[in-house]
């Protein structure tokens, strides 16, 4: 096995962006006091994944504090899979998450918030 390496504002996670997935995740309106990550599996990522990361931390919220984790996933802009037609369109699985589709699934289909 690799050496695992922790993922901190050198990899560019948008600090921002990670509160509020964290609060959401959380089900609070917190503020993020502590975090880090690690990446699952190998870490090489491909053309369009620029890896995926176990995050865990901790929010101030109200008088006390609430741990959570997620998983992260980091997509890398590829220029030459830029076109929604091409069968690994970088855009397509954020594209997919923010258009809400996801929250209306039928039955008993569920997919991580």
């Amino acid at each position: 096995m690799g050496q695992t390496r922790e993922i901190d504002k050198r990899h560019d996670l948008n600090v921002e962006v990670l509160e509020y997935a964290a609060n959401r995740a959380a089900g609070i309106d917190g503020k993020l006091e502590t975090w880090t990550g690690t990446p699952i599996g190998a870490g090489a990522g491909n053309f369009v994944t620029d890896g995926v990361y176990r995050v865990k931390g901790a929010s101030k919220a109200g008088a006390g504090t609430v741990s959570w984790s997620m998983v992260v996933k980091r997509l890398r802009p590829d220029p030459d899979r830029d076109d929604p037609a091409h069968y690994n369109y970088w855009k397509r699985e954020a594209l997919v998450y923010s258009s809400g589709l996801l929250e209306r699934l039928p039955g008993e289909l569920h997919t991580p918030v």
